[in-house]
């Protein structure tokens, strides 16, 4: 346990108030007060790991701000640059916080969403089996496949097929502009990314109910 020590005065006399830190958000407080700057990973409570910078646009640019604006400036989203280099942020990400696969502050608030290819099942498996073990007490969901093996698979035809390995930036930008003009794009995105929106709409609740 942990303890907060103030000292106040009451008719010149100095009166010591010791306070058990029970949350996050109090030792954050306690930090801050002792002159320390925090990081602005260490800032937030929830992260989102994924492969793709493409679908980090995406979620930012335009799924977070029109469905679930509740999670601006709560949820921290970070991309990976290819499934490659997921396993080294993961590695990277909890070196940050110091074993941060042991600690209940961590636990539950990471999620990694990579996509849905052989690559990305063989990262996943890595994954359950170095930080759902008994002790570490993660749960499987928090390492989360999608349904395709990549962004551009979810693209209306008449997008996806002008891919050509070096326009992806390009592309999210024209499926975003396509959404913008589209009175059904949350359907579709509900019916195409369904793992991708439940996930959101989960993260979502698990915040509301903190």
């Amino acid at each position: 346990n942990c303890f907060e020590i103030s000292i106040n005065y009451e008719n010149s006399i100095p009166i010591s108030k010791i306070q058990l830190i029970k949350s996050d958000h109090h030792a954050i407080s306690v930090i801050k007060n002792l002159g320390y700057t925090l990081t602005e990973n260490f800032m937030w409570n929830y992260w989102l790991i994924l492969e793709e910078s493409t679908l980090q646009t995406l979620i930012e640019t335009f799924i977070i701000p029109e469905y679930f604006i509740e999670l601006t400036n709560k949820l921290k989203i970070i991309s990976s640059g290819g499934n490659r280099n997921v396993p080294k942020r993961i590695e990277s990400f909890f070196s940050f916080f110091i074993y941060g696969h042991l600690s209940p502050f961590l636990q539950n608030s990471v999620w990694v969403l990579i996509d849905g290819d052989k690559d990305g099942e063989a990262i996943r498996e890595n994954f359950i089996n170095s930080f759902c073990s008994s002790d570490k007490k993660w749960e499987e969901h928090n390492f989360i496949l999608l349904e395709k093996a990549k962004l551009e698979d979810y693209y209306p035809e008449h997008i996806s097929k002008k891919l050509n390995g070096n326009n992806k930036i390009e592309l999210v930008n024209e499926f975003i502009i396509w959404l913008n003009n589209n009175n059904g794009a949350k359907e579709y995105l509900i019916s195409n990314f369904k793992i991708l929106w439940e996930l959101l709409n989960k993260i979502s609740n698990y915040i509301k109910e903190e």
